[in-house]
């Protein structure tokens, strides 16, 4: 008789919640800070900006750390609707799943910075980001489509971007616990991304005009 593994009663909720925890954190953490750059670009209040004394690192931050807190608080009730609403068990550990949150969040909202610092149009930024994050997110992270079944070239697509990365490891978190190998190694490419992506942000912010 067929067993399944870290989901004997095959609740579909446990499978799905932490699918939809990441892409909630993919959408808030890339529109959030997807049209901050731009809009202060359309509105010309950059230039004034770039004439006061403030540091590339205090701009960067002052436009990644409220948006974080916000995604932060939104991570915390998608949280409390999955244990309580939803019934999912953690039996992983929870102060994995909140440190690989905040940094895909982090992720997320320099991928939103980055794009809106190049495309200086807030119509332009929002899709742009509804291509390269939400959609990655849903089709490519592992969550609707198996990438065992995918073709070859699909899943090394997947396997370049954050979000398959970040579901394994909520998928471990709250499913399975332990298998520290993966942990191990999924949470080491999660920060290679961050590490890139908070360099290319900075790189957006920093204070000059661009032709």
């Amino acid at each position: 008789m067929p067993r399944t593994w870290f989901n004997e009663s095959s609740d579909s909720q446990w499978y799905l919640v932490p699918g939809l925890l990441a892409i909630i954190l993919t959408m808030i953490g890339t529109m959030l800070t997807g049209l901050v750059l731009a809009r202060e670009w359309e509105r010309g209040t950059m230039e004034a900006m770039l004439a006061t004394p403030i540091t590339t690192q205090a701009f960067l931050l002052s436009k990644i750390i409220p948006y974080f807190m916000l995604g932060m608080l939104g991570w915390a009730l998608c949280m409390l609707a999955a244990v309580f609403w939803y019934e999912v068990p953690i039996r992983g550990s929870f102060l994995l799943i909140l440190s690989s949150s905040a940094l895909y969040l982090l992720i997320s909202l320099c991928i939103g910075l980055t794009i809106s610092g190049r495309t200086r149009s807030q119509f332009l930024s929002s899709q742009v980001c509804l291509l390269a994050s939400f959609l990655p997110a849903m089709l490519l992270s592992d969550f609707v489509f198996d990438l065992r079944c995918t073709p070859q070239w699909a899943a090394m697509i997947a396997k370049a971007l954050p979000p398959y990365y970040y579901l394994q490891v909520l998928k471990i978190g709250f499913l399975t616990g332990e298998m520290y190998e993966i942990v191990v190694r999924d949470m080491l490419i999660l920060t290679g991304f961050a590490a890139l992506l908070v360099f290319a942000a900075h790189r957006q912010c920093q204070k000059r005009i661009r032709s």
